[in-house]
């Protein structure tokens, strides 16, 4: 703003310069016909002559000997519009405003992307039933959607993968495009890659599932404490269980031993 009014200020002055000199340039032409009339005025009253002829001969005369002169404000010349100095602010913040508009935001995540699909194609990935989708459909996204094709294709396998599609995926289902029209159909190699791709899906969920269910404890068992659970860390350490009862008799007889010994010397003494 304070740059075009400095620019308008500047054309103003050397326009109001040219006035100016084209005032001074009428004015000395005003002073030289005024010259010219008393020269003639002398002569008219030296000799008489038919007064109104010459002064329309000495005015035509003097007009003719005049330089052109410029007009400080031609028709042809463009003024600039003062009624509105804002008007190039306006159109600059308009065209910032319409490119920012244009310009792609930040992008999304893949899962963020395909729920924005679901409300921007309604009828190919938000309908109640899985539909297969048209053949080389990325290419369709790739031409509506400002992302990338790396993100494209995340996104839209992030769809395709689900258990839900690969089970539509039936030879002879009809394939849809982005507006839910008709769009080829799938072949037998498609269906049985379909098939395939859902067994092994089924079979690799039912996996983990299987380690993480335990045991279930026999009936009539009661849980093991004291003596009993120290017998079962034995076991499963690899301990044989009867090695306490094979002991006891070892003990048993050293007693009787000692016993022995000791009724006979003190029978000696």
């Amino acid at each position: 703003m304070p740059a075009r009014v400095m620019h308008l200020l500047d054309d103003l002055e050397a326009r109001l310069a040219k006035a100016r000199t084209q005032l001074a340039v009428l004015r000395e032409d005003n002073r030289r016909l005024k010259r010219r009339l008393a020269e003639l005025l002398a002569a008219e009253r030296s000799a008489p002559i038919d007064s109104d002829a010459l002064s329309a001969t000495a005015f035509v005369s003097a007009a003719t000997s005049l330089p052109a002169v410029t007009p400080l404000f031609s028709g042809d010349a463009k003024m600039p519009d003062h009624s509105s100095p804002a008007a190039p602010e306006r159109e600059t913040s308009a065209s910032a405003e319409q490119a920012s508009a244009t310009a792609p935001e930040t992008p999304p995540t893949p899962q963020a992307l395909l729920k924005q699909w679901q409300t921007r194609y309604p009828l190919a990935f938000a309908g109640a039933e899985a539909r297969p989708l048209k053949v080389g459909i990325h290419h369709d996204l790739a031409a509506r959607e400002p992302w990338s094709t790396k993100l494209i294709r995340r996104a839209l396998a992030g769809y395709v993968n689900r258990p839900r599609y690969v089970k539509a995926l039936k030879e002879g289902a009809t394939r849809i495009d982005l507006d839910g029209n008709p769009a080829g159909t799938v072949d037998a190699t498609a269906a049985q890659t379909a098939q395939e791709k859902y067994r092994r899906k089924a079979a690799s969920k039912a996996r983990p599932e299987a380690r993480k269910k335990k045991p279930a404890d026999k009936p009539g068992r009661s849980p093991k404490t004291g003596a009993a659970s120290g017998a079962g860390k034995k076991a499963a350490t690899g301990a044989p269980a009867d090695s306490e009862a094979a002991k006891r008799p070892a003990q048993q007889s050293m007693e009787d031993k000692l016993a022995s010994l000791q009724r006979r010397f003190g029978g000696q003494e």
